[in-house]
Protein backbone atom coordinates (compact mmCIF):
# COMPACT_ATOMS: atom_id res chain seq x y z
CA UNK A 1 0.00 0.00 0.00
CA UNK A 2 1.11 3.63 -0.98
CA UNK A 3 0.60 6.58 1.61
CA UNK A 4 -0.91 8.74 -1.25
CA UNK A 5 -3.72 6.16 -2.19
CA UNK A 6 -5.16 6.93 1.44
CA UNK A 7 -6.76 10.18 1.70
CA UNK A 8 -6.13 12.70 4.85
CA UNK A 9 -9.61 12.25 5.89
CA UNK A 10 -9.44 8.06 6.19
CA UNK A 11 -6.19 8.48 8.61
CA UNK A 12 -8.16 11.63 10.50
CA UNK A 13 -10.94 9.10 10.98
CA UNK A 14 -8.19 5.96 11.95
CA UNK A 15 -7.04 8.25 14.65
CA UNK A 16 -10.36 9.27 15.67
CA UNK A 17 -11.31 5.91 16.26
CA UNK A 18 -8.42 5.16 18.87
CA UNK A 19 -9.07 8.87 20.75
CA UNK A 20 -11.97 9.26 20.83
CA UNK A 21 -12.22 8.39 24.45
CA UNK A 22 -9.85 11.15 25.21
CA UNK A 23 -10.66 14.74 26.11
CA UNK A 24 -8.74 17.77 25.99
CA UNK A 25 -7.56 18.24 29.19
CA UNK A 26 -8.57 22.12 29.34
CA UNK A 27 -11.34 22.75 27.22
CA UNK A 28 -12.64 18.96 27.65
CA UNK A 29 -13.36 18.75 23.90
CA UNK A 30 -13.25 15.14 22.73
CA UNK A 31 -10.18 14.46 19.93
CA UNK A 32 -11.32 13.74 16.52
CA UNK A 33 -7.90 14.25 14.60
CA UNK A 34 -4.33 13.72 15.15
CA UNK A 35 -3.15 16.79 15.29
CA UNK A 36 -5.81 17.33 18.15
CA UNK A 37 -4.14 14.91 20.04
CA UNK A 38 -0.61 16.12 19.59
CA UNK A 39 -2.30 19.74 20.54
CA UNK A 40 -3.29 17.80 23.94
CA UNK A 41 -0.29 16.46 24.74
CA UNK A 42 1.64 19.80 23.96
CA UNK A 43 -0.86 21.84 26.22
CA UNK A 44 0.50 19.02 29.44
CA UNK A 45 3.79 19.04 28.83
CA UNK A 46 4.75 17.03 26.48
CA UNK A 47 2.41 13.89 27.99
CA UNK A 48 3.43 14.30 31.49
CA UNK A 49 0.29 14.79 33.15
CA UNK A 50 -1.79 13.41 30.24
CA UNK A 51 -0.62 10.28 31.94
CA UNK A 52 -2.89 10.79 34.58
CA UNK A 53 -5.92 10.96 32.72
CA UNK A 54 -5.25 7.76 30.38
CA UNK A 55 -3.37 9.77 27.77
CA UNK A 56 -0.61 7.66 25.65
CA UNK A 57 2.57 9.09 26.69
CA UNK A 58 4.77 10.89 24.13
CA UNK A 59 7.07 7.59 23.59
CA UNK A 60 4.21 5.50 23.56
CA UNK A 61 2.43 7.61 20.34
CA UNK A 62 5.24 7.30 19.02
CA UNK A 63 5.52 3.46 19.13
CA UNK A 64 2.29 3.64 17.46
CA UNK A 65 3.15 5.54 14.86
CA UNK A 66 5.75 3.13 13.88
CA UNK A 67 3.97 0.11 14.02
CA UNK A 68 0.82 1.30 12.28
CA UNK A 69 3.15 3.19 9.51
CA UNK A 70 5.76 0.35 9.15
CA UNK A 71 4.38 -1.37 5.65
CA UNK A 72 3.50 2.63 4.25
CA UNK A 73 5.92 4.10 1.64
CA UNK A 74 5.79 8.18 1.94
CA UNK A 75 6.06 10.64 -1.03
CA UNK A 76 9.23 11.48 0.35
CA UNK A 77 10.61 8.45 1.26
CA UNK A 78 11.02 9.12 4.76
CA UNK A 79 9.65 6.82 7.38
CA UNK A 80 6.90 7.73 9.66
CA UNK A 81 8.48 7.73 13.43
CA UNK A 82 6.16 9.68 15.43
CA UNK A 83 3.39 11.95 15.26
CA UNK A 84 5.63 15.16 14.00
CA UNK A 85 6.47 12.92 10.99
CA UNK A 86 3.11 12.05 10.49
CA UNK A 87 1.79 15.52 10.19
CA UNK A 88 5.15 16.64 8.38
CA UNK A 89 3.43 13.93 5.32
CA UNK A 90 0.23 15.30 6.04
CA UNK A 91 1.44 18.49 4.53
CA UNK A 92 3.50 17.44 1.94
CA UNK A 93 0.34 15.33 0.58
CA UNK A 94 -1.84 18.55 0.81
CA UNK A 95 1.10 20.05 -0.98
CA UNK A 96 0.84 17.58 -4.02
CA UNK A 97 -2.57 17.85 -4.19
CA UNK A 98 -2.57 21.85 -4.32
CA UNK A 99 0.41 20.56 -6.95
CA UNK A 100 -1.68 18.45 -8.69
CA UNK A 101 -4.79 20.96 -9.22
CA UNK A 102 -2.50 23.36 -10.05
CA UNK A 103 -1.35 21.01 -12.47
CA UNK A 104 -4.44 20.37 -13.91
CA UNK A 105 -5.63 24.15 -14.17
CA UNK A 106 -2.71 25.39 -15.84
CA UNK A 107 -3.25 22.70 -18.57
CA UNK A 108 -6.31 23.63 -18.98
CA UNK A 109 -5.51 27.03 -19.14
CA UNK A 110 -2.75 26.20 -21.64
CA UNK A 111 -5.03 24.14 -24.03
CA UNK A 112 -7.95 27.05 -24.22
CA UNK A 113 -5.06 29.83 -25.07
CA UNK A 114 -3.63 27.29 -27.71
CA UNK A 115 -6.75 26.79 -29.09
CA UNK A 116 -7.24 31.05 -29.39
CA UNK A 117 -4.23 30.73 -31.22
CA UNK A 118 -5.22 28.36 -33.40
CA UNK A 119 -8.04 30.11 -33.82
CA UNK A 120 -6.66 33.53 -34.49
CA UNK A 121 -4.26 31.59 -37.31
CA UNK A 122 -6.55 30.27 -38.67
CA UNK A 123 -8.10 33.94 -39.19
CA UNK A 124 -11.42 33.30 -37.40
CA UNK A 125 -12.99 36.30 -36.48
CA UNK A 126 -15.94 35.83 -33.80
CA UNK A 127 -17.65 39.20 -34.05
CA UNK A 128 -20.33 40.17 -31.55
CA UNK A 129 -21.78 43.18 -33.68
CA UNK A 130 -19.48 46.12 -34.85
CA UNK A 131 -19.56 46.54 -38.64
CA UNK A 132 -16.11 46.74 -40.22
CA UNK A 133 -17.10 48.24 -43.39
CA UNK A 134 -19.66 50.70 -43.07
CA UNK A 135 -20.78 51.83 -38.84
CA UNK A 136 -21.84 50.77 -35.51
CA UNK A 137 -25.11 49.07 -35.25
CA UNK A 138 -28.33 50.26 -34.34
CA UNK A 139 -30.26 48.78 -31.55
CA UNK A 140 -33.20 47.77 -33.56
CA UNK A 141 -30.71 44.93 -36.17
CA UNK A 142 -33.57 44.97 -38.88
CA UNK A 143 -34.43 48.51 -38.97
CA UNK A 144 -30.37 48.64 -39.63
CA UNK A 145 -31.45 45.93 -42.28
CA UNK A 146 -33.80 48.15 -43.46
CA UNK A 147 -31.79 51.57 -43.60
CA UNK A 148 -28.80 50.34 -45.43
CA UNK A 149 -27.87 51.60 -48.91
CA UNK A 150 -28.94 49.78 -51.42
CA UNK A 151 -29.79 45.92 -51.61
CA UNK A 152 -33.58 46.37 -52.30
CA UNK A 153 -34.12 42.87 -53.62
CA UNK A 154 -31.92 41.76 -50.61
CA UNK A 155 -34.01 43.23 -47.76
CA UNK A 156 -37.51 42.31 -49.54
CA UNK A 157 -36.37 38.39 -49.11
CA UNK A 158 -34.67 38.68 -45.93
CA UNK A 159 -38.57 40.32 -45.03
CA UNK A 160 -40.21 37.01 -46.40
CA UNK A 161 -37.88 34.89 -44.49
CA UNK A 162 -38.11 36.12 -41.17
CA UNK A 163 -41.61 36.58 -41.92
CA UNK A 164 -41.79 33.01 -42.69
CA UNK A 165 -39.93 31.97 -39.72
CA UNK A 166 -42.21 34.46 -37.50
CA UNK A 167 -45.32 32.37 -38.73
CA UNK A 168 -44.01 28.95 -38.58
CA UNK A 169 -43.58 29.47 -34.68
CA UNK A 170 -47.07 30.95 -34.58
CA UNK A 171 -48.45 27.99 -36.11
CA UNK A 172 -46.36 25.50 -33.79
CA UNK A 173 -47.97 27.64 -30.63
CA UNK A 174 -51.41 27.14 -31.97
CA UNK A 175 -50.63 23.97 -32.62
CA UNK A 176 -50.99 23.86 -36.00
CA UNK A 177 -48.75 21.96 -38.74
CA UNK A 178 -45.36 23.95 -39.79
CA UNK A 179 -43.28 23.34 -42.53
CA UNK A 180 -39.49 22.27 -41.50
CA UNK A 181 -37.62 26.16 -41.53
CA UNK A 182 -34.04 25.47 -42.97
CA UNK A 183 -32.11 28.39 -41.83
CA UNK A 184 -28.84 28.03 -44.08
CA UNK A 185 -28.35 30.22 -46.67
CA UNK A 186 -26.37 31.06 -49.72
CA UNK A 187 -25.00 34.77 -50.10
CA UNK A 188 -23.64 35.75 -53.39
CA UNK A 189 -22.40 38.69 -55.22
CA UNK A 190 -19.14 40.36 -55.51
CA UNK A 191 -16.75 41.60 -52.26
CA UNK A 192 -18.11 45.08 -50.65
CA UNK A 193 -21.91 44.46 -51.22
CA UNK A 194 -22.55 43.73 -47.30
CA UNK A 195 -22.61 40.23 -47.24
CA UNK A 196 -20.99 39.98 -43.86
CA UNK A 197 -22.84 43.07 -42.77
CA UNK A 198 -26.26 41.66 -43.05
CA UNK A 199 -25.08 37.83 -42.03
CA UNK A 200 -24.00 39.74 -38.71
CA UNK A 201 -27.38 41.89 -38.69
CA UNK A 202 -29.51 38.56 -39.32
CA UNK A 203 -27.32 36.93 -36.47
CA UNK A 204 -29.08 39.23 -34.32
CA UNK A 205 -32.57 39.84 -35.58
CA UNK A 206 -32.65 35.52 -35.15
CA UNK A 207 -31.54 35.82 -31.62
CA UNK A 208 -34.42 38.35 -30.94
CA UNK A 209 -37.22 36.19 -32.23
CA UNK A 210 -35.77 33.01 -30.16
CA UNK A 211 -33.96 31.20 -32.92
CA UNK A 212 -30.53 31.52 -32.08
CA UNK A 213 -29.29 31.86 -28.27
CA UNK A 214 -26.68 33.86 -28.59
CA UNK A 215 -26.69 35.71 -32.53
CA UNK A 216 -22.82 36.05 -32.83
CA UNK A 217 -21.41 36.20 -35.84
CA UNK A 218 -18.33 33.78 -36.52
CA UNK A 219 -16.38 34.74 -40.21
CA UNK A 220 -14.11 32.01 -41.51
CA UNK A 221 -12.48 31.05 -44.80
CA UNK A 222 -10.94 27.99 -46.51
CA UNK A 223 -7.87 28.62 -44.18
CA UNK A 224 -9.78 28.23 -40.96
CA UNK A 225 -11.03 25.07 -41.67
CA UNK A 226 -8.77 22.61 -43.76
CA UNK A 227 -5.84 21.75 -42.74
CA UNK A 228 -2.42 20.23 -44.59
CA UNK A 229 -2.58 16.92 -42.52
CA UNK A 230 -4.72 13.51 -41.90
CA UNK A 231 -7.25 14.00 -39.52
CA UNK A 232 -6.64 17.44 -38.50
CA UNK A 233 -8.77 19.45 -40.53
CA UNK A 234 -12.06 17.48 -39.02
CA UNK A 235 -10.77 18.58 -35.62
CA UNK A 236 -9.84 22.59 -36.94
CA UNK A 237 -13.81 22.53 -38.74
CA UNK A 238 -15.18 21.01 -35.06
CA UNK A 239 -13.91 24.07 -33.35
CA UNK A 240 -14.54 26.67 -35.52
CA UNK A 241 -18.59 25.10 -35.32
CA UNK A 242 -17.82 25.01 -31.93
CA UNK A 243 -17.36 28.81 -31.49
CA UNK A 244 -20.15 29.58 -33.72
CA UNK A 245 -22.82 27.59 -31.68
CA UNK A 246 -25.91 29.94 -30.87
CA UNK A 247 -24.93 32.18 -34.04
CA UNK A 248 -24.33 31.80 -37.30
CA UNK A 249 -21.12 30.74 -39.39
CA UNK A 250 -20.05 32.76 -42.28
CA UNK A 251 -18.12 30.75 -44.76
CA UNK A 252 -16.51 33.18 -46.95
CA UNK A 253 -14.85 32.32 -50.82
CA UNK A 254 -16.72 28.68 -50.04
CA UNK A 255 -16.42 27.40 -53.32
CA UNK A 256 -12.34 27.36 -52.53
CA UNK A 257 -13.37 24.31 -50.33
CA UNK A 258 -13.66 22.16 -53.44
CA UNK A 259 -10.73 21.34 -55.25
CA UNK A 260 -10.73 17.92 -56.57
CA UNK A 261 -8.24 14.91 -55.96
CA UNK A 262 -6.61 14.78 -52.45
CA UNK A 263 -7.72 17.81 -50.99
CA UNK A 264 -8.53 17.66 -47.33
CA UNK A 265 -11.58 20.50 -47.96
CA UNK A 266 -13.98 17.62 -48.39
CA UNK A 267 -13.11 16.48 -45.13
CA UNK A 268 -14.40 20.20 -44.05
CA UNK A 269 -17.43 19.83 -46.21
CA UNK A 270 -18.37 16.59 -44.23
CA UNK A 271 -17.36 17.65 -40.84
CA UNK A 272 -19.54 20.51 -41.65
CA UNK A 273 -22.87 19.14 -42.76
CA UNK A 274 -22.50 16.48 -39.73
CA UNK A 275 -22.66 19.63 -37.70
CA UNK A 276 -25.51 21.37 -39.60
CA UNK A 277 -27.68 17.85 -39.15
CA UNK A 278 -26.64 17.75 -35.39
CA UNK A 279 -27.24 21.40 -34.13
CA UNK A 280 -30.02 22.41 -36.42
CA UNK A 281 -32.22 24.51 -33.41
CA UNK A 282 -29.19 26.84 -32.69
CA UNK A 283 -26.39 27.00 -35.99
CA UNK A 284 -26.93 28.43 -38.71
CA UNK A 285 -24.75 28.77 -41.79
CA UNK A 286 -23.93 31.02 -44.71
CA UNK A 287 -21.67 30.25 -47.26
CA UNK A 288 -20.70 33.30 -49.79
CA UNK A 289 -18.50 34.39 -52.48
CA UNK A 290 -18.96 34.62 -56.74
CA UNK A 291 -22.29 33.80 -57.75
CA UNK A 292 -20.85 31.72 -60.38
CA UNK A 293 -18.56 29.73 -58.15
CA UNK A 294 -20.79 29.56 -55.63
CA UNK A 295 -23.16 27.73 -58.11
CA UNK A 296 -20.52 25.29 -58.53
CA UNK A 297 -20.21 24.72 -55.21
CA UNK A 298 -23.82 24.19 -54.06
CA UNK A 299 -24.06 21.23 -57.13
CA UNK A 300 -20.51 19.56 -56.46
CA UNK A 301 -22.28 17.43 -53.32
CA UNK A 302 -26.00 16.72 -53.03
CA UNK A 303 -25.56 17.32 -49.67
CA UNK A 304 -24.80 20.79 -49.57
CA UNK A 305 -27.17 21.38 -52.33
CA UNK A 306 -30.45 19.83 -49.98
CA UNK A 307 -29.52 22.34 -47.03
CA UNK A 308 -29.00 25.27 -49.54
CA UNK A 309 -31.75 26.09 -50.77
CA UNK A 310 -32.17 29.63 -49.91
CA UNK A 311 -30.04 32.17 -52.02
CA UNK A 312 -29.61 35.56 -51.93
CA UNK A 313 -27.97 37.56 -54.79
CA UNK A 314 -26.00 41.14 -53.73
CA UNK A 315 -25.86 43.08 -56.82
CA UNK A 316 -23.23 45.94 -57.35
CA UNK A 317 -23.58 48.93 -56.05
CA UNK A 318 -24.55 52.06 -58.57
CA UNK A 319 -22.77 55.15 -58.52
CA UNK A 320 -25.65 56.92 -56.80
CA UNK A 321 -25.24 54.42 -53.97
CA UNK A 322 -21.95 54.42 -53.63
CA UNK A 323 -21.92 58.36 -53.86
CA UNK A 324 -24.24 58.01 -50.60
CA UNK A 325 -21.98 55.60 -49.01
CA UNK A 326 -19.08 58.17 -49.36
CA UNK A 327 -21.16 60.86 -47.34
CA UNK A 328 -22.21 58.44 -44.80
CA UNK A 329 -18.73 58.19 -44.07
CA UNK A 330 -18.46 61.78 -43.82
CA UNK A 331 -21.22 62.22 -41.53
CA UNK A 332 -19.98 59.54 -39.40
CA UNK A 333 -16.55 61.25 -38.51
CA UNK A 334 -17.83 64.67 -39.55
CA UNK A 335 -16.62 65.71 -42.43
CA UNK A 336 -18.02 67.92 -45.15
CA UNK A 337 -17.14 68.03 -48.92
CA UNK A 338 -16.62 71.32 -50.51
CA UNK A 339 -18.46 72.61 -53.66
CA UNK A 340 -15.95 71.42 -56.01
CA UNK A 341 -15.18 68.17 -53.85
CA UNK A 342 -18.71 67.15 -54.62
CA UNK A 343 -18.78 67.46 -58.47
CA UNK A 344 -15.60 65.66 -58.43
CA UNK A 345 -17.01 63.02 -56.24
CA UNK A 346 -20.53 62.09 -58.49
CA UNK A 347 -18.15 61.72 -61.39
CA UNK A 348 -15.44 59.70 -60.16
CA UNK A 349 -18.38 57.27 -58.70
CA UNK A 350 -19.77 57.13 -62.05
CA UNK A 351 -16.54 56.18 -64.07
CA UNK A 352 -16.23 54.01 -61.11
CA UNK A 353 -18.82 52.08 -62.01
CA UNK A 354 -18.60 52.24 -65.53
CA UNK A 355 -15.30 51.62 -65.90
CA UNK A 356 -15.07 48.74 -62.79
CA UNK A 357 -13.18 45.29 -63.29
CA UNK A 358 -13.26 41.72 -62.04
CA UNK A 359 -11.45 43.32 -58.79
CA UNK A 360 -14.19 46.03 -58.13
CA UNK A 361 -14.98 45.77 -54.43
CA UNK A 362 -17.87 48.39 -54.12
CA UNK A 363 -18.22 49.80 -50.81
CA UNK A 364 -14.75 48.43 -49.88
CA UNK A 365 -13.56 50.61 -52.76
CA UNK A 366 -15.73 53.53 -51.46
CA UNK A 367 -14.03 53.22 -47.89
CA UNK A 368 -10.16 53.10 -49.14
CA UNK A 369 -11.02 56.35 -51.35
CA UNK A 370 -12.46 57.79 -48.26
CA UNK A 371 -9.69 57.38 -46.09
CA UNK A 372 -7.32 58.10 -48.24
CA UNK A 373 -8.91 61.83 -48.53
CA UNK A 374 -8.82 62.29 -44.69
CA UNK A 375 -5.36 61.08 -45.30
CA UNK A 376 -4.73 63.63 -47.51
CA UNK A 377 -6.89 66.29 -45.99
CA UNK A 378 -4.76 66.20 -43.27
CA UNK A 379 -1.56 66.63 -44.85
CA UNK A 380 -2.71 69.56 -45.99
CA UNK A 381 -4.15 70.88 -42.76
CA UNK A 382 -1.02 70.71 -40.95
CA UNK A 383 0.36 72.79 -43.16
CA UNK A 384 -1.98 76.11 -42.23
CA UNK A 385 -0.20 78.21 -39.02
CA UNK A 386 -3.99 78.12 -37.35
CA UNK A 387 -6.65 76.25 -39.16
CA UNK A 388 -10.18 76.72 -38.42
CA UNK A 389 -12.75 74.36 -37.03
CA UNK A 390 -14.18 74.79 -41.31
CA UNK A 391 -11.07 73.88 -42.44
CA UNK A 392 -10.48 70.55 -39.98
CA UNK A 393 -13.61 69.46 -41.15
CA UNK A 394 -13.90 70.30 -45.16
CA UNK A 395 -12.62 67.98 -47.83
CA UNK A 396 -11.56 69.52 -50.92
CA UNK A 397 -11.23 67.99 -54.17
CA UNK A 398 -7.52 68.54 -54.02
CA UNK A 399 -7.67 65.86 -51.16
CA UNK A 400 -9.99 63.53 -53.33
CA UNK A 401 -7.32 63.61 -55.88
CA UNK A 402 -5.67 60.39 -55.93
CA UNK A 403 -5.22 59.82 -59.31
CA UNK A 404 -4.04 62.69 -61.70
CA UNK A 405 -5.80 62.02 -64.77
CA UNK A 406 -9.67 62.36 -62.64
CA UNK A 407 -8.44 65.71 -61.91
CA UNK A 408 -7.87 66.45 -65.64
CA UNK A 409 -10.95 65.09 -66.90
CA UNK A 410 -13.11 66.46 -63.97
CA UNK A 411 -11.51 69.97 -63.69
Amino acid sequence: MEWYTKPISYYNKEFAKRFSCYEHPFTGERITTAQGYLNAIKSQNAGHLVEDRGYLSVEELNREFQEFYKDFMPPDGMPIMNMDDYLREMDIQETLKMKAAERVYIKKEAEKEEKAQRLQAAKIVVDEGIDTETDEFDEDPLETINSLIGLQSVKRDVKNLIDFVQMTKKREKAGLKALPVSLHMVFTGNPGTGKTTVARLLAKVYKEIGLLSKGHLVEVDRSGLVSGYVGQTALKTREVIESALGGILFIDEAYSLVKGGNDFGQEAIDTLLKAMEDNRGDLVVIVAGYPDLMEKFITSNPGLKSRFSKILFFPDYDAQELEEVFYEFCDKYEYVLSDEAKVFLKNYMETLVEEKTENFANARDVRNFFEQAIRNQASRVMEMSDPTEEDLKTITIGDLNIRVTFMMKFS
